[in-house]
């Protein structure tokens, strides 16, 4: 398993996770697209560069999901995670 960047070619990936019933049933459910956008462009614009790490999770030459790390949006210095794995690659021990 590597992680590798998320880029700007990556759009498609964030849209697979956050629109997808499935893997948002216990987020609250898959988002709308110009929200994926949104959250994508957050990840990826160099300018919040200093507040969010994201990475694609990749198995074997193959995208398998991806893994954020952000700053939250409240009064203390914490940190939040997330990660989403594909469905077809979950039970494999990558997230």
């Amino acid at each position: 398993m590597d992680l590798r960047p998320l880029t700007a070619d990556d759009q498609h990936l964030i849209d697979r996770a956050l629109l997808d019933p499935g893997m948002m049933e216990h987020l609250g459910g898959a988002i709308p697209p110009e929200k994926s956008r949104k959250t994508f462009l957050r990840q990826t614009d160099p300018a919040t560069a200093d507040t969010t790490w994201a990475r694609v999770i990749v198995d074997d030459g193959v995208d398998v999901g991806t893994l954020v790390l952000w700053k939250n949006d409240h009064d203390d210095p914490a940190s939040e995670m997330g990660w989403m794995v594909f469905p077809e690659f979950q039970g494999r021990g990558l997230g």
